[in-house]
């Protein structure tokens, strides 16, 4: 064992004590600067989080927050449609957007008088409803309102006092129809439910201080009462409607000190262990005098311990030992390695580098390089070697300590640095868009499209200022948007802006800005896409057809939430990017627990779900999703819903793997080549030569349907085509592959779901040590493109179509000469051809008698200039042939080939107006007719206008109609009439004649009754109007009066003797009751029962005639029931027998329902007594009483003994038998039939 031969180090001589305190204070020094380096690192740290949860929750709160208010827009626009017509189709949607967007406390419907009529929801809302906003004691509110009249656009208030209770804000959106307030869309916010559900971050909450006010310091929300820290407070401005908030965030004091305080820890302990050290050595300068053996003992458990690889070499390279740590790496064993020469596991080019110094080990006692330990034959790791020289007591070198570090990881992620700076700088230069980044007004990168845009070069882009491209007239605001983002104040990040090109052209670009680091100062990044020819597009598509809007929002936001079964319910990309997950879906699909590598965090989960009233950190490992393994350290808690009480964790993961350096390095630079690809909403992909998939960015799903997974599992670019454009896409790869001019780059392209749509692609091959190993593109969607130019070309054609096949004439002339006209204009003014109207005066059109008319309006329409309507007036003009038209006409001035002209449109009216000739004189015919009527005669209009009545017989109805003609004479009729004329009206709409009685009272003459006919006037099936004829029935009225009172006084007689049957009924069963008592003979008893139950069969009958209103039959189903439970209670010594009724529901005349409720009754008794004496089975009697083809069947059967009876039902022996056969022959005249089979049945059939 040769490892003593290090203490030779302190034994080789005197040692003083002054280098163990120079080394002390040297250690104090550099410790005091690392900990104040690191300090001010973790402030960094604390500042940037600052900002980031400040852009966080701006972008929170306008995202949330603009996306409610902008349903005030799509209100507004369906109530003239739908909501005014239909107040229950506003509040039914109304309820579905609350389901879709929750945390608004109530929309509301406003009139023009500012009275709210319409809250939704009504619950918690009451307060509001009918309040008059001109008493609310907010004079903000007022203000609000009155500047949403002024700017016909949506308005909303600072904090305010709610009417609901509580403080929020409201928005107004007016409502117009013609130029005329219909009202306003309200929609309101309470501050407390807003902050619940907008800014539900328990991070934030936790660990930061928030402040939310408007412009004019009114405070929306504040979340504590302490002063905030100035030195980390960042703030923001958000957008709110027409509204600017400040929110103001810093982190707590507590967070604060935890935060800075890991660091003051950290270096005290450090601080300790070298000053434990320096006096240990300095303990062993004093005690050198111990054995030589205790300073082996600690030098052996130095070696032990460490996690570098440490060898002991002889000074020709020998291997005397390594430690543990190597042999736990590396796999290899003691005897494999002790007793080698250290070259043998160096490649080539390591072996030469570490043999020069072990020949030049004398004059180089210090060692330093990288190598290559290779075993097998193959590469094993990549080590960072430092060396020393072991020099014995004459100052020889006699052995050497290599101590090694395994930087393979790092090198990895170097090379996978460099590789990731040269993708995305491909993706940059190969953008369709134009990306840049300057500073100063001066340009640090541009790539080729700004080069297209601008028609600079790069080198005069690099030397010329940026407002240079920009127009003059857009310089202020982009000058000013520049300012306010480096003082952190609020700026749009989207904008339009026109920029002038090298030759002077002037495009409209749509910018995207961000502020970055870059080169380790603040820079801003930004994209500029070349939106000329869709803005012309768009707006010719917008003046064709104003309708038509699209909205665009979709911005994932989070870190990770998960229920307790592992499922993902949110996660923020950088989430997505730590497991190695392409989009959300992808990682959704996958079980989260099943990233987790160690068995410590499923038993960390299941406590977390046991115990969820803490916050748990703890490091574990994770494994990727694509087998790759990271250490990761996960801060999590686990929160209850209060509602359905389920479990759901929600926490932060940071990586922490020791290569960091390098990552971070990796990450940020990702991160801002990301950023600059994820400005563009289009497809990147790479492939291989053979054109699978290797890379797509996560747009890629969005545009094509396929997952990411389903992508890079070997599917080809190709396949991304239909069959007819995959050899032309196949020539398009190979040209780019082959450093060729591709033919065309238009294709297109096939959705995963079987959609065609048009695509531009831009490819450039990716070359590896000059070598073409696959290519990389940009896929982009011109479909919006494509469907605004056919729009386009739809519209001119439609329009076009409309002009020639319009019934009117049309006509535009210029200095008093024709330049057009369509082909109703050569029919009306009876030309030939087109060609005879061209350049034709106007006024050889015009009638002598209309031409100073004529003149006046062109002079009228010329002053006013361009959008002039002239209004309509009739005119009369000259054919070609001399005869004369009447017309109307309306004209404008409109622009036509680049010139300012008139334009006519011309309806020949000369047929009309003969026709309202001979219709007046139908009408005075009619009128006549009418007058002569003894009926009064009313007409309406189809929206019950009153037109016409026929006096002076409709004075009868003691109204002055004269005076509603031409009003809805729906609010003339009485209520009464009202409610029975309202179920009628879907009749009129389809045509029906409806006939109704109403009565009218008169002061001097009392009540008078009218009968009316009211039949619709239909004209080609359409209702053009109604007709009422009106007919004084009051005497008839009176005479069904006296005839009534009659009736009613027969009734009550009737009555009265149905209830004295029914008592003298009831008084012969009690006497019979009476008599049964003193007899005791059981037979004797037996009979006076029979003559009891049919009492009172017939005594139920009468009973119900009294209480009925119907005296002439009984209600079947409520008499047997009645008659069965009486009946049911009479047996009750006979035991567990069920009876089951089946009974329609119908009614019977007295002289059918007496005669079967005897029947019943006798047949119900005569199977309680006899059928079930020697009857083992079940016990039922079912008695059955249908309807069934105008005839009655009654049954009644039993699970009995049966019986057998006479095939002469005339010669029955039994008694009650007898009597079932009369009453059922002679009373009911039905037939009769038994079976004594099974049990006994009886069966009656009879007529109705």
């Amino acid at each position: 064992m040769k490892i003593n031969k290090i203490t030779w180090i302190f034994k080789r001589k005197r040692l003083s004590v002054i280098p163990p305190l120079i080394l002390f204070l040297l250690l104090a020094f550099i410790l005091s600067f690392l900990w104040f380096h690191d300090r001010e690192q973790h402030q960094q740290a604390l500042e940037d989080l600052t900002r980031v949860m400040a852009d966080q929750v701006t972008f929170r709160l306008e995202s949330w927050i603009n996306q409610r208010l902008s349903l005030a827009d799509y209100l507004a626009l369906n109530w003239v449609d739908q909501y005014a017509r239909s107040p229950k189709k506003f509040n039914k949607d109304v309820n579905n957007l609350f389901k879709i967007y929750p945390g608004i406390q109530a929309i509301n419907w406003i009139d023009s008088n500012w009275i709210i009529r319409i809250v939704n929801p009504v619950k918690g809302n009451e307060d509001a409803l009918n309040k008059d906003l001109h008493a609310h004691p907010s004079q903000k509110v007022k203000q609000a309102i009155t500047t949403a009249m002024t700017t016909k656009n949506l308005t909303c208030t600072s904090v305010i006092p709610l009417l609901q209770g509580g403080k929020g804000f409201a928005s107004y959106k007016p409502v117009f129809a013609n130029d005329q307030l219909l009202g306003f869309i309200n929609i309101v916010f309470k501050t407390d439910t807003l902050i619940r559900y907008c800014l539900n971050n328990p991070f934030l909450q936790e660990h930061f201080d928030l402040l939310i006010e408007t412009v004019e310091e009114d405070t929306i929300f504040h979340s504590t009462h302490r002063q905030m820290s100035a030195a980390f407070l960042h703030a923001s401005g958000a957008q709110i409607g027409d509204k600017i908030w400040k929110i103001k965030i810093s982190p707590s004091s507590d967070f604060i000190k935890s935060q800075l305080a890991v660091t003051r820890n950290k270096y005290f302990i450090l601080n300790l262990i070298f000053t434990l050290a320096i006096a240990l050595l300095m303990w062993i300068l004093v005690l050198r005098h111990l054995k030589l053996k205790q300073n082996e003992r600690q030098f052996r458990s130095l070696f032990e311990s460490a996690n570098i690889w440490i060898h002991l070499l002889k000074k020709d390279g020998a291997i005397i030992q390594a430690n543990p740590f190597f042999y736990q790496q590396t796999g290899l064993s003691p005897a494999k390695i002790e007793g080698k020469n250290f070259l043998q596991f160096l490649n080539a080019k390591s072996r030469r580098i570490f043999s020069q110094w072990l020949e030049t080990i004398e004059e180089n006692p210090e060692f330093r390089s990288e190598l290559e330990f290779k075993m097998n034959g193959r590469i094993k790791a990549i080590i960072d070697c430092s060396g020393i020289v072991i020099r014995n007591e004459l100052d020889q070198a006699e052995s050497v300590v290599l101590y090694s570090n395994n930087v393979t990881d790092k090198k990895k992620f170097e090379k996978a640095l460099n590789e990731s700076e040269e993708k995305y700088r491909q993706i940059v230069e190969q953008s369709h868009d134009a990306i840049f980044i300057y500073r100063k007004n001066k340009f640090l990168f541009v790539n080729n499209s700004l080069e297209e845009i601008s028609e600079y070069q790069k080198d005069e882009l690099y030397e010329i200022d940026v407002l240079q491209l920009i127009h003059e007239e857009d310089r202020p605001r982009l000058t000013k948007f520049a300012r306010a983002r480096k003082k952190g104040d609020f700026a749009p990040y989207q904008y339009t802006a026109r920029i002038v090109t090298k030759s002077g052209k002037i495009k409209l670009c749509e910018f995207n800005v961000n502020t970055i680091t870059y080169q380790g100062k603040q820079a801003i990044l930004g994209s500029v896409r070349d939106v000329t020819r869709e803005q012309e597009a768009r707006q010719a598509l917008e003046a064709s057809e104003k309708r038509y809007r699209n909205l665009f929002e979709n911005v994932p936001v989070g870190l990770y939430r998960i229920n307790e079964k592992g499922e993902l319910l949110a996660a923020n990309p950088a989430t997505l990017k730590l497991i190695g997950c392409q989009s959300f879906e992808e990682a959704q699909s996958i079980n989260f627990f099943s990233f987790y590598m160690d068995e410590t965090s499923h038993t960390l989960w299941k406590n977390l779900l046991k115990f969820s009233e803490k916050q748990h950190t703890h490091e574990t490992r994770l494994r990727k999703i694509d087998g790759t393994v990271i250490w990761v350290r996960d801060t999590a808690k686990v929160y209850r819903e209060p509602e359905s009480g389920g479990l759901f964790i929600e926490g932060v993961l940071e990586d922490i793997t020791e290569q960091k350096k390098a990552q971070d390095r990796l990450i940020e630079s990702e991160r801002r080549f990301k950023e600059m690809a994820n400005l563009l909403p289009q497809c990147v992909f790479e492939s291989n030569t053979s054109l699978r998939l290797t890379y797509v960015n996560s747009f890629a799903t969005r545009l094509t349907g396929y997952s990411q997974l389903e992508m890079l599992q070997g599917m080809k670019i190709l396949e991304w085509f239909p069959q007819g454009q995959q050899q032309k896409a196949l020539e398009f790869f190979e040209a780019v592959l082959n450093f060729k001019t591709p033919p065309s780059n238009e294709f297109l392209a096939l959705r995963k779901d079987g959609q065609l749509f048009p695509v531009l692609i831009f490819a450039t091959p990716i070359l590896k040590r000059e070598e073409v190993t696959g290519l990389r593109g940009v896929l982009v969607d011109i479909s919006e493109r494509k469907r605004m130019e056919n729009a386009l070309r739809e519209s001119e054609a439609r329009y076009r179509s409309l002009v020639e096949q319009s019934p009117d004439a049309i006509v535009v002339h210029e200095s008093g000469r024709i330049l057009f006209a369509n082909q109703a204009a050569r029919k009306i003014y009876k030309a030939q051809t087109l060609e005879q109207m061209y350049n034709r005066p106007v006024m050889s059109f015009v009638h002598p008698d209309s031409r100073e008319l004529v003149k006046r309006r062109l002079l009228e329409a010329a002053a006013n200039g361009k959008g002039t309507v002239l209004p309509l007036i009739q005119e009369k003009h000259i054919a070609l042939d001399g005869t004369e038209l009447d017309v109307e006409v309306v004209g404008t001035r409109v622009e036509y080939q680049g010139r300012m002209v008139n334009l006519a449109i011309i309806r020949d009216i000369t047929e009309q107006l003969k026709y309202q000739r001979a219709l007046q004189e139908s009408e005075g015919r009619f009128k006549s007719i009418l007058t002569s009527m003894v009926d009064i005669v009313l007409l309406f209009d189809p929206q019950g206008k009153l037109l016409f009545y026929n006096a002076p017989e409709a004075e009868e109805l003691n109204f002055n109609l004269k005076s509603y003609i031409g009003r809805p004479i729906f609010r003339l009729l009485p209520r009464a009439m009202k409610l029975q004329l309202k179920p009628t009206i879907h009749k009129l709409n389809r045509g029906q004649t409806v006939k109704l009685e109403f009565n009218l009272e008169e002061k001097n003459a009392g009540i008078k009754w009218f009968s009316a006919n009211v039949t619709p006037m239909l004209i080609e099936e359409k209702i053009h109007g109604y007709v009422a004829v009106v007919r004084d029935i009051t005497e008839r009225k009176e005479s069904e009066l006296k005839l009534s009172q009659a009736l009613s006084e027969k009734e009550i007689l009737l009555q009265e003797v149905h209830h004295r049957v029914k008592n003298n009924l009831q008084s012969l069963f009690y006497l019979i009751q009476m008599n049964k008592n003193q007899v005791s003979d059981l037979n004797s008893r037996e009979i006076f029962n029979n003559l009891q139950n049919q009492l009172r069969a017939m005594s139920l009958v009468y009973e119900q005639l009294y209480h009925s209103t119907n005296l002439a039959a009984i209600d079947m189903k409520t008499y047997l029931q009645s008659l069965m439970t009486n009946v049911h209670q009479t047996f009750l010594n006979v035991e567990d027998v069920k009876l089951i009724l089946n009974i329609d529901d119908l009614t019977l005349a007295v002289d059918k329902a007496l005669p079967c409720g005897l029947i019943i009754n006798e047949l119900v008794s005569n199977s309680f007594k006899y059928a079930f004496n020697d009857s083992a089975g079940p016990k039922e009697i079912h008695v059955r009483l249908n309807k069934h083809k105008g005839r009655i069947q009654l049954t009644v059967s039993d699970s009995g003994a049966g019986f057998s009876p006479p095939r002469d039902l005339t010669r029955l022996k039994s008694m009650g038998l007898k009597l079932v056969h009369l009453w059922a022959t002679h009373q009911l005249g039905g037939k009769l039939k038994i079976d004594g089979r099974n049990g006994a049945k009886i069966t009656i059939e009879f007529e109705i």
